[in-house]
């Protein structure tokens, strides 16, 4: 019994030694907090924190769930302009209304691995970038010898699902935006850029690709743009900044605009007011309505998808911010959303800020937008409920308390 009480007392002991020890050894602690009653099956936390006085960069970091048994590995890095702050991103579940405390230690185990499945391949920027359900083509675009398109900037999405069909675009990328014109002046977007910085975070959760630059013939405009996939999620995000560094008179800006050939039959879209739409793309009847009656440029999402083939690619507008240096709004001119037929009977959406007339933007002003595009099977009984949800789960993220 003796031996007993004491081997009992050893334990506790070693256990208040351990817990001590862990207190020192946490690189971070985080509390994770899902706040609008939304099932979260499967999002990615991203967190920054500062590494402690005289702590060294671990060679790995793991992280423990709450009382959960093993370390599971995060994806991280040191901020390249700051070596004092470590960048994490690892994935969490949570129920509706539900709490998890993650706690960040340092790990050395060779065997622990990321269990992310992200693919990249290819030299940055020009990268390509596959998940589970597409792959991203973010490399050159030449197939029209005068129009050579730089990498960086999404070219094709392949759908894994349905027999790795391509969605492209003939002669250009998929992706055009942001882009604008002025008068006697060539049109131009940020898919002709060659970028003067770039920043790629990569890892088997997630791929940021950033950069910042200008493009030829507009000097007054800085651009910055930054796409993010994930690990196992049909969706990726671009975020995207132009800012006027001079004052200059545009006769278009536009963002949130893919360019597309002739795969998909339909539009769906949600009015601002919360009615959702379905037209054919390729009736004139549509375009008849839409002219009468445009898409709201805050219309929450919209997505085009093919009736028979049941497939869909869509946009969630997250963010949608145009300020000037002093707070005021940036100038804009009968802003809405425009859906369009182009050459070779393509299709493609745009959100138009300023729409076909010489507009002064002063120095100072900032468009600044956050978009979600999904791709995903369509389904006319499902479909629009899935855009509504994942709309809300995307506009609503994790709150998260970092100590």
């Amino acid at each position: 019994m003796l031996l007993k009480n004491l081997m009992k007392s050893l334990v506790i002991a070693l256990i208040a030694m351990f817990s001590a020890c862990s207190e020192d050894w946490e690189l971070a602690h985080v509390t994770v907090r899902e706040t609008h009653g939304l099932e979260r099956k499967k999002e990615y936390v991203e967190v920054f924190f500062p590494l402690k006085e005289r702590t060294p960069v671990p060679a790995q970091i793991c992280m423990i769930f709450g009382s959960d048994e093993g370390h599971v590995p995060v994806q991280f890095r040191v901020l390249p302009e700051n070596p004092g702050i470590i960048q994490v991103v690892f994935p969490v579940s949570l129920p509706p209304h539900g709490l998890r405390h993650v706690s960040l230690l340092p790990c050395n185990d060779e065997t622990h691995s990321l269990s992310g499945s992200l693919i990249v391949t290819g030299d940055a920027p020009g990268l390509l970038i596959e998940n589970p359900y597409f792959i991203a083509d973010l490399g050159t675009k030449t197939d029209v010898p005068e129009n050579n398109y730089p990498p960086g900037h999404l070219t094709a999405l392949t759908l894994k699902a349905l027999d790795s069909l391509r969605i492209q675009r003939s002669g250009m990328k998929i992706h055009w935006s942001p882009n604008f014109a002025k008068q006697e002046v060539p049109y131009q977007t940020m898919a002709h850029m060659e970028a003067e910085h770039i920043d790629i975070f990569q890892g088997k959760y997630m791929v940021r690709l950033e950069k910042s630059g200008k493009v030829p013939s507009y000097e007054e405009i800085g651009l910055k743009g930054a796409y993010t996939f994930y690990d196992s999620l049909p969706y990726f995000i671009f975020t995207s900044e132009m800012e006027i560094l001079q004052t200059v008179t545009l006769n278009l800006l536009r963002n949130d605009e893919m360019t597309i050939d002739s795969m998909f039959t339909d539009l769906a879209f949600r009015r601002e007011a919360g009615e959702v739409k379905h037209l054919p793309l390729y009736e004139s009847r549509t375009f008849a309505y839409l002219d009468s009656q445009h898409i709201e440029a805050n219309a929450p999402w919209l997505y085009f998808y093919n009736r028979d083939k049941h497939f869909a690619m869509g946009s969630i507008r997250l963010d949608y911010d145009n300020t000037q240096a002093e707070g005021t709004p940036a100038p804009l001119y009968e802003a809405h959303t425009k859906i369009t037929p182009s050459a070779a009977n393509g299709r493609y959406w745009n959100r138009r800020l300023i729409h076909d007339h010489d507009t002064e933007v002063p120095a100072g002003s900032r468009y600044f937008e956050k978009n979600a595009y999904v791709i995903f099977q369509y389904n006319e009984a499902a479909s629009d409920t899935f855009m509504n949800n994942l709309y809300e789960r995307l506009l609503y993220p994790l709150q998260l308390e970092v100590k």
